[in-house]
Parts: structure tokens; sequence; C-alpha cells
């Protein structure tokens, strides 16, 4: 990254600030940009690339989101804050969040940075700064330690890599792990999401342009390829590409090299390319919709990630990981989840997988009213929906028991209804062992006996037998157990 790519403008984002708006309304400064949202912001971000950024503090809530997604970019820019009559405590507050200064708004226009002043020693301090962590990963499932195995195993190599897997199930952050522990990890690792990005302003976005090359083109504008160089780039959705796309992409996969939209200068980057899928390229392939040279090429290391529902054994930890990182970015006390709620949590289909769960503890950080979350949390603040193999157990339960369909409302559930799913749920995971599903559950097997006969279930054709349990199975015809 060269100093000259970094001094073209100095960014402002003022918010509701009107008092920092006048201040910079007489900067007469021609490399001074103010905007006024967030979108407006992260948009002038990351296409002019300023050195400098100057952040308004109202609301306080978005000055503090705004600076942490900079320090996430590991770009070198300054990042300045400003208020009116800041507090000891404010200052701390941006400080620790990642600001290079906290300014007095008068000191403004006259105190403004030069927008190139630094850009040199921040350039160098970024790359003599150590590897980023590798965000903390909650692994304790078989499937998905392979993965990561896996991934520590390529990390030092320069292999194309290809991870598929549902939506929110960690593609990204196998991604960043691989590349956290790469030789490329003190250089840049840029995110792109392909399916985002309206496909006429892709080419621009990855490869650049040069200015005038199209209406709107007034400046030359370097693309995501190039601003990776040297690092890696992650190119997420991969699988939403347009075929005429596709092909450039290949092309510059064979090469590394590439032109800038309306250049005619050819560019050679050294770059790692990962690629990232919630689809099945192999049927994308043979339904025509995806190339089968470039599936080819980028298929050289495949990692599969499986689903949330296919690795119940991290929720718990999953659940309480996410709750104490929430609580201490948010800055709220955490809550503590009941083992009740932990169970029915685990017993959830959870469709979005891992982003899901964490909406889902976010929501219930702010919602529930209790300090302890109960099931009945759950009930009323997520989504609860049962799986559709469940509806056949509950009608066979007969009576009042039946639990309501899987279209009805979280809030029409009742406890019972819950401990019947999530029992079903660890019994079909055990393939109906008995002995195992009671430690799992944390009750005896002749309290899980008379839950089974309660609620009607029955095991599958497949289901294991039980060596060993008859002496703690209940004799005769016992009562259901509350």
């Amino acid at each position: 990254m060269k100093t000259a790519e970094l001094a073209d403008t100095l960014l402002c984002w003022c918010g509701a600030d009107t008092a920092l708006e006048e201040a910079l309304r007489g900067a007469e400064r021609p490399d001074l940009r103010a905007v006024k949202t967030a979108s407006e912001f992260l948009e002038a971000f990351h296409v002019e690339r300023p050195a400098w950024v100057i952040l308004g503090a109202k609301p306080e809530s978005e000055a503090l989101r705004l600076l942490g997604m900079l320090v996430q970019t590991r770009r070198a820019v300054s990042a300045v804050v400003a208020l009116s009559a800041p507090s000891a405590e404010q200052v701390r507050l941006f400080m620790r969040a990642g600001a290079r200064d906290v300014l007095w708004i008068d000191e403004l226009p006259g105190g403004l940075p030069q927008a190139g002043a630094d850009a040199q020693e921040a350039d160098e301090a970024l790359a003599d700064a150590a590897p980023p962590e590798a965000q903390e990963i909650i692994c304790t499932n078989e499937a998905m330690q392979r993965v990561f195995d896996i991934a520590t195993r390529i990390a030092p190599t320069d292999s194309t890599v290809l991870i598929q897997g549902e939506s929110g199930t960690g593609k990204e952050v196998v991604a960043g792990q691989i590349h956290a522990r790469s030789p490329r990890a003190r250089k840049p690792f840029v995110k792109v999401n392909c399916g985002a990005i309206p496909e006429p302003l892709l080419e621009s976005q990855l490869y650049g342009h040069e200015k005038g090359s199209f209406t709107g083109a007034i400046k030359q504008h370097k693309g995501l390829f190039e601003m990776a160089d040297r690092g890696t780039i992650f190119l997420d959705e991969i699988g939403e590409m347009s075929q005429e796309m596709q092909v450039k992409l290949l092309r510059f996969l064979e090469s590394k090299e590439l032109r800038r939209v309306g250049g005619h200068e050819v560019i050679k980057v050294d770059v790692r390319v990962i690629t990232a899928t919630n689809k099945d390229l192999k049927r994308e392939v043979a339904r025509n919709r995806f190339r089968s040279d470039l599936f080819y090429r980028i298929n050289v290391i495949t990692l599969h990630l499986p689903a949330l529902r296919e690795r119940p054994e991290e929720i718990v930890l999953l659940s309480e990981h996410f709750m104490r990182r929430l609580s201490a970015e948010h800055m709220v006390a955490p809550k503590v989840f009941s083992a009740e709620a932990l169970a029915v949590m685990q017993g959830l289909p959870w469709p979005g997988n891992v982003r899901e769960l964490e909406n889902a503890v976010e929501r219930l950080l702010f919602l529930a009213p209790a300090d302890v979350i109960e099931p009945a949390h759950l009930a009323e603040f997520l989504d609860l929906s049962p799986p559709a193999a469940a509806a056949p157990a509950a009608a066979a339960s007969g009576g009042d028991a039946a639990a309501p369909s899987p279209a009805a409302p979280a809030a029409s559930w009742k406890i019972e209804d819950l401990e019947r799913v999530h029992i079903e749920h660890v019994l079909g995971a055990l393939k109906w062992n008995k002995m195992r599903a009671s430690r799992a559950l944390g009750i005896n097997v002749k309290t899980l006996y008379n839950k089974i006969r309660a609620y009607g279930l029955t095991p599958p054709s497949d289901a294991e037998s039980d060596p060993g349990s008859a002496e703690e199975a209940p004799a005769g015809n016992p009562e259901p157990s509350g």
C-alpha cells in the first residue's frame, strides 16, 4: 500500500451533529468530503480510501459502530472523533475503541489534519504490526474440528480454497482463520460479497476503473484485487456471479493479471483467492448456471461446513460465548441461560445457523426482562417453530398433549411442548439409546421412560437397543411424571 493511494480525501461523517457540519462548512478544503449518513460514509470510505477520517459523535452508538468497522479493516487510516465538549469518559471510550485522537469541534476547521499527513507512518505501522488475532473459535463437533484441522494445514500454502455450507455456518470465519495463519497475515484480508454488489458495479469494484471510463468515474479507482495485493481476497457467494463475470474471474485466476475498466495497462498482483457459496456448485454446473472450467479452477481444496442442527453439542457453548461477547460490546450486564432454556435451544432447528443463534442471543440480551433466561422467554422472543418431523409424534400423543403445528406462533407454545420436541430431538440424535439420552438430558432413565410414554413418542425402525438398561427401566405401568 503506497502513501499516494491514501492522500486524496479527508472524509468526515457528521451524523446528527449540526455543530460539526457548520464548522466544516467554512473549511474551504478541496480534499474534504463531509457526509451525513452512515451508508454514504461507508461507500465513500471503500471507494476513495482516505488517509484521515473524522467522525462526529451524534449518535454516539453509531460513531462507535463506524469506528469499530474502520479498525477491523486494518487499513492505514487515522480516525479522529470530534465533539463539542468531550468529557474524560468519552475520550477514554473512543480512544479504547481505536480513535487516534479526540478533538474539540471549536478547534476545527483550523485544526483539520492534512489528508496525506502521517500516511506513510501509518502504512509502516500497519505493515510492522503483529498478525491479526484469529476470531475465537467454538468447536467441539468432530466434523467442524476436521474442517479447522484442514484449514490449519493449508493456511501456509497459496492454494485456492472453496468453502461450502449453508448461510450462517461460519464460512467467513474459516476464511479469516486461513488468512490469519498464513504468511500473508500482515497484509490485507479483503472480503467481497458477490451477491450484494449489483453486477454493473461488481467489475469496477473488483478490477478498478480509470478516470472517465464511464459516467460518474471522476477519478481513477483501484479495485479490490489490487487492494488485496500480497494478501488474501475472500469472494463470498461466488455462485451469484453472472456468466460474464465468471469468465473474467477465470482469466484473472489463471494469470493474476488485470486491466482496470477503461484502462490498457496490465497490472500484475499477488493475491490468494478464497471463495465461498451456499449453493451446490456441481448441481449449478449441471444446470449450466455455473461454468465448469471456473468450478474446477476454484475447487482445488474444498471445505464443507456442517449446519448447526448437525452439531447441537456446540449450541450451549456458542450461546454462552455470544452472551459474553455481546454484553461486553454493548457495555451491558450479561444474562445467564437456565439449564432448561439451553436444553430447549439445543432442540431447535436453527435454519439460519450460527448467525441466527447469535441474533437470537442478542435479542434475548436486550428483551428478556429477567437476569436468568428461561424457556418462557424463548417462547416470547424467538421463533420456536419445531422441525416438520415433530408433527407426527405430536399427533401420536393424542388429546390435549398435542403440540401446536409448525406454523403456530411461538407465544402459543407451552413448556411441555418445548420439552417434548427437545426429548424427541435428543433421542433421534442418539438413535433412541435411552441410557445415553438420559445422561444427555440430565435425568434418570426411569423419568425418561415416563416422559416417552406421556408424550406418545415412538422409536423409528433403525433405533438402537439399550444394552444394560433393563434394570433401570420402570416396571409395570407407571404414572407419567410431571
